[in-house]
């Protein structure tokens, strides 16, 4: 039994390296911190539909609750999420100050300039410097609550020691069913709230405008000649054509990572095509 347990301790050991190395391709750099609010560690994994991998941070089954629905987040959300609001606390002096335990008024402005430019070195490079400033991560049903790190945030001096009460920053969200996935509906009127744009749903978007320019600058000549070059159905092509019609104002909405969770690629090609009426396209998309 004690080498059964050594090597399941192993094989543990070696699948949680195998979530953030550094060399990974699009590493879990969360892998380890996440935690629901009953306290179990929701655990990095993936899937792949043809090309395309889709990565997760999915909760534990409780057994003793057969109808729990377990908690499956898109690990992109999520760590665009926690990205946005550790790189808002990190600028904000005042907060900064607050989880100082002391310094004079030359320390304390070393330490806040410390801490702003940790925020644009996150910025920069999600997987070299976010995990670390980080102890731990809790998802509740309306909030994330970050603790920070303080030994890591380059300002430990200033912030206490390991054992004390960590900084936290928190963001108010929403748990929404959305597919086979539950999405973060974030408050946006929160600081670093945004979300990560969504890639398939720009992709769709930008195919769009090649179609709609092939066509009307005279290189396609017909839709059905287009569905032929591109192997899809003449259907598909037409619905895909009328996503650019729809109006500037949503197009750069979506880009920013601005528009409702619910609005995905497969949820917008079902409703092609639009009105013309580009306040009826807001209210059917959830715009406002």
């Amino acid at each position: 039994m004690d080498l059964w347990h050594a090597v399941q301790e192993r094989l543990k050991a070696n699948r949680q390296g195998d979530k953030v190395k550094a060399h990974a391709s699009n590493p879990s750099i969360l892998a380890g911190l996440v935690f629901d609010e009953r306290g179990e560690r929701l655990t990095a994994s993936h899937a792949k539909k043809r090309a395309k991998r889709y990565r997760y941070y999915i909760g534990t089954q409780d057994p003793s609750d057969q109808d729990q629905d377990v908690v499956r987040i898109p690990a992109n959300e999520l760590e665009g999420l926690v990205s946005q609001a550790v790189q808002a606390w990190l600028n904000d002096g005042s907060k900064v100050m607050q989880a100082m335990s002391s310094g004079s008024a030359r320390e304390t402005q070393d330490r806040i300039e410390k801490a702003r430019a940790l925020a644009g070195k996150i910025k920069e490079s999600l997987r070299l410097h976010l995990a670390g400033c980080i102890r731990r991560i809790t998802v509740g049903p309306d909030r994330v609550r970050i603790a920070l790190n303080p030994a890591a945030l380059g300002v430990a001096e200033g912030l206490g020691a390991a054992d004390e009460d960590p900084p936290v920053n928190e963001v108010s969200v929403k748990l929404g069913r959305c597919g086979m996935a539950v999405r973060l509906i974030v408050n946006t009127t929160e600081a670093g709230s945004r979300r990560t744009p969504d890639a398939t749903l720009i992709a769709l978007l930008a195919k769009a405008h090649d179609w709609f320019g092939e066509l009307t600058s005279g290189r396609i000549e017909s839709v059905a000649a287009l569905a032929s070059k591109e192997q899809v159905s003449a259907g598909y092509a037409t619905r895909l054509i009328h996503l650019a019609l729809m109006a500037p104002d949503i197009v750069e909405r979506i880009v920013r990572g601005e528009h409702p969770p619910q609005l995905t690629a497969a949820k917008l090609m079902q409703w092609m095509p639009l009105s013309q009426d580009w306040s009826e396209q807001r209210r059917m998309l959830g715009f406002g």
